[in-house]
Order: structure tokens, then sequence, then C-alpha cells
């Protein structure tokens, strides 16, 4: 929980309360740095673009990012907001609570993508069992692990405005605010499968489309600490 929540706050900054607001554009989980006390940090800003603080989306012709955490709307259109960022975040906390990739050509057709798994466990009521196996909590664990499900439910929907913003989305990690129940979108079910077809290399999730970004030299190699702070450190991945 403190992982997720540290990262949900060092995403929070970037978009609110940086000098600069950023779009990280590239949040994974070899992207998220733990220090010897097992406190997240965010790094690898070579994708990151700033954002204007009179704008709400920038229209892109070149999209960047690794396949398996990117938007619908940037993916697909070009539309790249902070959303982006939030729904990349929903997607890791997937992989965190199950302990598996968010692409596992181990499961059944219909649930190889960890979104597409989560929502139809989430509209069978049986979000729980998204959570690794091996993992095991007591009921007050189970509840936390639930709602950081939930979160990550409501964070990977198809469409950008129906994603929380990281200020909301700390607050639910957090438990300072209510979860609202998510409505189901068949979208949300099945747009992760239409992505795939239409990518160019599927058998890899973790395929970068662009290793670099020229707009963000001036960022590139800092590190987002949870505490609000931006620093150059070499730290150690957190592990998958």
């Amino acid at each position: 929980m403190n992982v997720c929540q540290g990262v949900a706050q060092g995403l929070y900054y970037l978009h609110a309360s940086s000098q600069s607001r950023i779009i990280h554009r590239d949040i994974q989980a070899s992207n998220i740095l733990l220090d010897h006390n097992l406190h997240p940090k965010i790094a690898d800003f070579g994708l990151a673009r700033p954002i204007g603080d009179k704008q709400s989306v920038i229209m892109t012709q070149q999209c960047a990012g690794t396949l398996g955490y990117l938007a619908p709307e940037y993916m697909l259109h070009g539309e790249l907001s902070e959303k982006a960022d939030v729904y990349s975040f929903g997607v890791l906390l997937l992989e965190i609570v199950s302990g598996k990739r968010n692409r596992d050509l181990t499961m059944p057709e219909d649930e190889v993508y960890a979104p597409t798994r989560a929502w139809k466990l989430h509209k069978e009521n049986r979000l729980l069992d998204m959570k690794d196996a091996t993992l095991v909590v007591s009921d007050v664990e189970a509840l936390e692990v639930l709602r950081v499900l939930e979160t990550a439910v409501m964070c990977v929907q198809s469409a950008p405005e129906k994603h929380p913003s990281m200020f909301q989305v700390a607050a639910m990690l957090a438990g300072s605010a209510n979860l609202v129940e998510p409505p189901m979108d068949e979208d949300d079910l099945g747009w992760p499968v239409q992505l795939n077809r239409i990518s160019e290399e599927p058998e890899s999730s973790d395929t970068p489309l662009v290793t670099s970004s020229s707009s963000a030299d001036s960022i590139r190699g800092l590190v987002a600490n949870s505490n609000g702070s931006l620093e150059l450190r070499s730290l150690l991945p957190i592990g998958r």
C-alpha cells in the first residue's frame, strides 16, 4: 500500500504541484524505483512532456510510451493529457496486486489483458479474485487490497473524462475519499483487445514505441519523490 500511495502522490506532484506541470507518459513497473526503506520514486523522464497551465489536452502526431500501459485516447487519437498517466497508473496497480504483467498469455482469451480481466471480475462482483493467489491477507488487509483494485478499475476506464485526477486517486488510496462505483461500459472490456490487433508488435506489452523525446531534455533523468521533490538519483527498480 505504501508503494501505491507513494507513486500516486509523486504523480499528483508532477501534475499539479511542480513548477511546471509534467505528463510522464511512461508510468510502468520498471520506472518505479525503491530506496533502501522501500520508498517509491518515479524515474525515467525521457518521454515526459510539460503542459501549459491553461492546457488540458495536447494533440500529438507521434505516440510515445510502452504498449500495455497506454491510454486508449492517446494510443488511438493522439490526445495526451494528465489522464494518460492516470490510466497507466491504474494498470500498474493491477500488476502490483495481481503479481502478473498487464498481458498474461496463460489466461483465457478474454482475460489476457489486466484491465479487461479486472473489469470482468468487477462486473461479476469478484474483483478481489484479481489478487495474487499466493498473497495471504487478513480481513482488514483484504479491504485495503479491494480499495486498491477498485481505484485501479476507475483509472482504466476507456474514456478519459471518467478517470479520476491523481489528487482523487491519492485520496482514495489513503481512504480519505469515498470510492464511486464506476458504470460498466462494454468499451472498457473490449478496447485492449482491439489495441493489440492494431499494434505493430503485439507479442510484447513492454515494447517502447518511442525511446526519447526532445521536449523532455530539460527534465530527463529526474526522480519524483512521493514527498513532492525532484532529484537525480540512481536507485533499484521495483521487482516484477
